[in-house]
């Protein structure tokens, strides 16, 4: 990140650049800083990876979300009394919002008094209660409103398909059918479908005295309800069983809780349960498509080589991600 980038920012939100420490981030880049004894992030989005129509979008939903209950990061207006800045340089334009830091720690899956059904029970509830509200959730502006999936399908589409070798494009077929088995005839919010956080993984909320409080809803879009079903699955398989006896039986308890929780919240149908193995595959496809344009194919470690291999394996037998599950 450019300095002068952070420097301009810094003074939109009435703090010094010194104040701000660069914790990381994927599609975008975050830094923590402190004000009046209370601790804050500060995003930086590029202007090609979303318009700031698309972030002010999110924070109406993230801010109706928090209004109405849900323990989630609110956004903090600058200096000027605004959602959402800008700052510039001569080369590249970055969308800036600050929001309050989650509270608590992410999981230790390691931990048994951590990771465990309580908590899986926890985590069904907060995705249960997200559904609920945003049922109910309109847009204060109707030139707001967050994307489709299947609409960002498309644009993945066109941006992968320019990045991939031809030994890879099988994937990219794999991908394009996914998307239109998923895609909905009509683009409406019904029971099963609607504006949903998306990416509702591990690494997204904190957890303090077992309550979740959830963060980075960049990725929320109308999706069907099952995908914040499907991700929480397939990331806690993913991280923490490492062979596929383990992960039956892991991702049989897993869901028994989790969907135990979600009913507490709001009503769950076989309806919404049939898109997760379809979800649950197209998450596969992603990832193989990440990995095999931002590796180095060339100086793979063991670990990678053997992630490639078994994604390129389910994908082209067409594997389901879990057997015996639904």
């Amino acid at each position: 990140m450019d300095e002068d980038l952070v420097i301009k920012a810094s003074k939109l939100y009435g703090i010094n650049k010194e104040d701000c420490n660069f914790i990381g981030g994927f599609q975008n880049s975050v830094y923590s800083y402190a004000k009046d004894n209370k601790n804050y992030v500060l995003r930086f989005t590029h202007d090609s990876h979303r318009s700031d129509t698309l972030i002010r979008a999110e924070l109406d939903w993230v801010n109706y979300l928090a209004d109405n209950g849900l323990s989630v990061s609110k956004s903090i207006q600058s200096i000027r009394q605004v959602d959402c800045e800008m700052v510039e340089t001569d080369k590249d334009r970055y969308y800036v919002v600050a929001f309050e830091m989650a509270k608590g720690q992410k999981i230790n899956i390691n931990n048994e008094s951590e990771w465990n059904e309580e908590f899986f029970r926890h985590w069904g509830s907060m995705v249960g209660r997200i559904h609920s509200l945003t049922k109910k959730y309109k847009s204060k502006q109707v030139n707001t409103r967050r994307p489709h999936q299947y609409d960002k399908d498309q644009e993945f589409i066109h941006m992968i398909s320019k990045k991939l070798d031809d030994t890879h494009t099988f994937a990219l077929q794999k991908f394009i059918y996914l998307s239109e088995v998923l895609n909905p005839d009509k683009k409406i919010e019904h029971d099963l479908y609607g504006l949903i956080h998306n990416d509702i993984h591990c690494g997204n909320f904190h957890v303090l005295g077992g309550e979740l409080q959830l963060f980075d809803c960049d990725e929320c879009a109308y999706n069907w309800f099952g995908n914040d079903i499907a991700i929480p699955l397939f990331y806690s398989v993913w991280e923490a069983t490492p062979n596929n006896i383990e992960r039956t039986e892991f991702a049989k308890k897993f869901l028994y809780h989790f969907l135990n929780g979600y009913a507490k919240e709001i009503s769950i149908t076989e309806d919404t349960l049939k898109h997760i193995p379809s979800l649950l595959k197209m998450r596969e496809v992603v990832l193989y498509l990440f990995f095999t344009t931002r590796w180095n194919l060339k100086q793979l470690t063991y670990k990678q080589q053997k992630v490639l291999k078994d994604l390129e394996c389910n994908i082209i037998n067409d594997i389901p991600f879990l057997e015996r599950i639904f």
